[in-house]
Formats: C-alpha cells, structure tokens, sequence
C-alpha cells in the first residue's frame, strides 16, 4: 500500500501539489492501493481538485485525521506542529512492513523524529520538502521573531540527521539539489529522489495572438509581497509610465497583495484589493490576459525554493521576463527561450520598449513543448526510475 500523510495543510493550501502528486503516485505504483491522511478540510479540497481534472478516485482512500489551525499567529503555529508531530508518529507506527510512505509535509518539529523513528521500523519513507528549505538560509533569520528564529536554527541542526536508505528527501528541481550542493560539497544522490513540480494543465483556449497593435499586459502572478520583491513592479511601473498612460502597455497584479506593499502602491499598476486568496476562477480569467508574467524574486531567497507562480505561467503558456535567479536559470537552460532573464529593471525596461512579435509567437510554442517535458506522465516515469520498491 502507498501511504500519503500531510498532516500540517489545515484548508486549500498545497492543493495543486498534493492533488498533483497524488495522481503522479498512482501512475508510478498502478498495482498498489493508495490512501491519503489529512485534515478534513484538506482532504476535501484534494478530493475535489482530482475530481476536476478527472481523476478516477474508486483505487483511492481519503483518512481523515485531526489537527489544529496554525493560522492564529507565531504561537499557534507552534502548537500546529506540536500537534503534527504526533499525528505523524503515530501514523508512521500503523505502517506494515511492505507499505511505502510519503509525507508532502514534514514540520521542523516533525522532522528528527520521523526519521528516528523509521531508523526502527525501516519503511520505505520519503519526505517531501518545500518552501521550509530556505530555513537552510541563516542570512533570511533576521527577518523573523525569536519563535521562527528558534524554528529555523533547530531546522538546520536536524535537517541533515538520520536520513538512510529507508528515509529519503524528495526536492522539488534540479536547482535545488545544486544549491543544497552548494551547503554540503560531498552531497550525493543516495538520500535524494529529483523531481520536477507536479501541475495539472489546464486546457488552453485559442488565445489570439499579440501584436503591437493592442495593449501588452505584463503582470506578475500569486501572492505579492515585498520578501518576494513584488514591490519592484511599482518602480518598473515609474520607468515605463509614459507607454502606460499611452496604453501601448499594462501592468497588473493578479493574486492577493501584502500589507507591506502598500506604501509602494501607485496608479500606475493595476491590482486586486483582496485581504484574501482570489476564488480560482477569477484568478485563472487575470492568468489567461496576460501577455508576459513578471518575476522579481531574490536570488537568496529563492535558492531552496519551487515556484508555483512559475508553474503558473508554464499552465497558461505565457512566457516569463525575470530578474536572474538560480531556479529560473535552471528551467532556462531545460527548456529553452521561454522568456527573458533580466540583471536589473533596466533590462526589463529595454525588452519590454522593444517588443519582438515573432520571438514572443516563439516563447509560446516553446512553453507548450515544455508542458510535457513538465507532464505528470513524465514525473512519473522519472519517480519511477528512482525508486526501487
């Protein structure tokens, strides 16, 4: 049996990659009878996002278990992974000795004790990681409390603990594994599966193509925020304000915007006044008018991190103008001229006045190829190979 447990995702969020990944486990392992452990809430969100995307769900079980809301603050978050923490042992000490085990969330807390414990029962387990990874960044400590701090410090210590050949990691890019790399020189493959993010694509309409004769819109996408350097988008919007006020250009916001951006705001750029997530509709709708999808991420920020919103652009086929980073670099050089990677904002300035038609006709028919080189089929066949069961 194949055994997913997430117990730390309380709502919606992590849907698109637990859904995902659901449905790439069940293609790896066709024989094998698969069962999903999470909080209700979750539980039903995964279930109705492989509902709509078709996905048979008569081979599936969906468990639910309790937790507790880390939504309430730092504190809360504490007790959430204190809670987890328990959740995780004891549903690793249910497991039989043939199961297989997948946790897509594993909290700081969580971590040490599920890798002890399995040194003991030697199940075949594998820990997905996430955005916790850039808590290997003692650079990025200062901009947390004490409680996140502590969190972060203890992560570091246990991160690289205890792992064998029972207890693998599961990183999410190329990149990442470069960049972890990068902390350990003498890092091998043996405790680590490389995949690429799991997405469903959604079907694409027959979008006309852009030409200089209509407006280009150009915005970023997914949570906005100034860690993640959406504020750059106002000063961008600054250098190209006359094209603006000429409507040869548009600059747009398509998520939910962060209190911190609010003395960066101006007229110039367009955004959602939402205090929370944008319903998928509406937000797919924005994604779809689009032209070019803006990143601004911070190469220290984004070394140990997947990015869905560049996942985003890849599912709707809009090609990418970023700053230069390592995560976008590494998909550059996989799949070709999907876009442009930019040193500074005057670079993007320059590529934006001198809009290429053809090459952006080019970008798109490149970003639809690389949607299955992306494909869940091809991440299957990849876990596959590097799993021996």
């Amino acid at each position: 049996m194949i055994k997913i447990i997430d117990s730390m995702r309380y709502n919606g969020e992590h849907v698109p990659f637990n859904s995902a990944f659901f449905y790439v486990l069940s293609l790896s392992f066709p024989k094998e009878r698969i069962s999903f452990y999470a909080q209700k809430r979750h539980l039903l969100a995964v279930r109705d996002k492989l509902d709509s995307n078709e996905i048979k769900l008569e081979y599936f079980e969906f468990k639910e278990i309790r937790g507790v809301s880390n939504k309430k603050g730092t504190a809360s978050i504490f007790w959430s992974y204190l809670f987890c923490l328990v959740q995780d042992i004891f549903q690793l000490l249910l497991t039989k000795s043939h199961d297989i085990v997948f946790f897509t969330s594993t909290n700081p807390i969580s971590l040490p004790f599920v890798k002890l414990l399995n040194k003991i029962l030697r199940r075949k387990v594998f820990i997905v990681l996430h955005g916790e990874l850039e808590y290997l960044n003692d650079e990025n400590d200062k901009l947390h409390g004490s409680i996140k701090k502590y969190i972060r410090i203890w992560y570091r210590l246990v991160f690289w603990r205890f792992l064998n050949d029972k207890t693998k990691y599961i990183v999410l890019g190329g990149s990442i594994f470069n960049n972890l790399k990068q902390i350990h020189p003498n890092l091998t493959r043996d405790s680590f599966i490389i995949l690429d993010h799991p997405y469903f694509y959604p079907g694409i309409k027959n979008v006309p193509i852009v030409d200089k004769k209509r407006t280009v819109v150009y915005g970023t996408v997914g949570y906005a925020a100034c860690i993640k350097g959406s504020d750059k988008i106002f000063t961008l919007a600054k250098l190209l304000e006359d094209k603006i006020l000429n409507q040869d250009i548009e600059l747009t916001i398509v998520g939910q915007t962060s209190a911190c951006l609010t003395e960066f705001k101006n007229n110039l750029v367009n955004t959602f006044d939402s205090s929370s997530f944008i319903p998928s509709d509406v937000y797919n709708k924005a994604v779809e008018d689009l032209d070019y999808v803006l990143f601004f991420y911070p190469d220290d920020l984004y070394r140990f991190i997947a990015s869905g919103a560049f996942f985003d652009a890849i599912a709707f086929e809009k090609p990418i103008i970023s700053l230069r980073n390592c995560y976008f670099e590494y998909y550059f050089d996989l799949l070709g001229d999907i876009g442009y990677l930019c040193d500074n904002l005057d670079e993007m300035v320059q590529i934006i006045n001198n809009f290429d038609v053809e090459r952006y006709r080019k970008q798109r028919r490149n970003i639809r190829n690389a949607k299955e080189t992306l494909s869940i089929t091809q991440i299957a066949e990849n876990l596959s190979s590097q799993i021996i069961v």
